[in-house]
C-alpha cells in the first residue's frame, strides 16, 4: 500500500504467519473496526473538504467542536487525511486540525497542526519544512499559529505552484 514497503516488511510478515499470526484478524483489528463516534467524525471531516481551483490540492478540517460533538479524541483522526488524498486528480491533501490544547490569541489566531500527504508527485516534506515542520516526501506535517482563513489561503497559494 505504501511506496516504502520493501522485502524486509514482507519477510517479517512471513515469519509472523509462520508463528501463527492470522493476517485477517490483524487487518480487522487495525483497519476494520471503528467506533460510531469515529464514523461520525469521518462524516464531518468529509463534509469539510475543499478543493483548490486547479484541483491539485484538497483540504480537510477538524475542529475541537467536531471532536466534542462526536465524543472522539485527536487520535481518532488517524488516517482521515487519506480520504482527501484519494480524490481524483489531487496531488496533495492537507488535514488542518485545530489543536485541543492550543491557546487562542486575542488576534483570532489558533494553534493548528497540518498533516500533508502526496500522491508521490509533490515533496510534501519540502513544503512542511517551509513552515518549520518536516517528514517524508509523501507524508509530512507542521504546527502553526494562524487564523483559519490565512492558513487556508497559504495552502491554496501553494497549490498554484503544483
Amino acid at each position: 500500500r505504501f511506496s516504502n514497503t520493501n522485502h524486509t516488511a514482507f519477510a517479517i510478515c512471513d515469519e509472523m504467519v509462520q508463528m501463527g499470526v492470522q493476517p485477517y484478524n490483524v487487518a480487522q483489528h487495525v483497519y476494520g473496526t471503528y467506533s460510531l463516534g469515529r464514523i461520525k467524525l469521518l462524516n464531518l471531516a468529509l463534509e469539510s473538504i475543499e478543493i483548490s481551483s486547479n484541483g491539485n490540492v484538497s483540504m480537510m478540517m477538524l475542529t475541537r467542536q467536531m471532536l466534542a460533538d462526536t465524543g472522539t479524541h485527536p487520535e481518532d483522526a488517524a488516517g482521515l487525511i487519506n480520504y482527501a488524498r484519494r480524490i481524483e486528480d489531487v496531488k496533495m491533501a492537507a488535514l488542518i486540525q485545530e489543536q485541543v490544547n492550543g491557546n487562542n490569541g486575542r488576534d483570532g489566531k489558533k494553534q493548528y497542526h497540518v498533516s500533508l500527504r502526496s500522491d508521490g508527485s509533490v515533496d510534501v516534506a519540502a513544503i512542511a519544512s517551509g513552515f518549520g515542520g518536516g517528514g517524508h516526501p509523501s507524508a509530512a506535517g507542521f504546527g502553526i499559529k494562524s487564523t483559519l482563513a490565512d492558513l487556508k489561503n497559504r495552502i491554496i497559494q501553494l497549490s498554484e505552484t503544483l
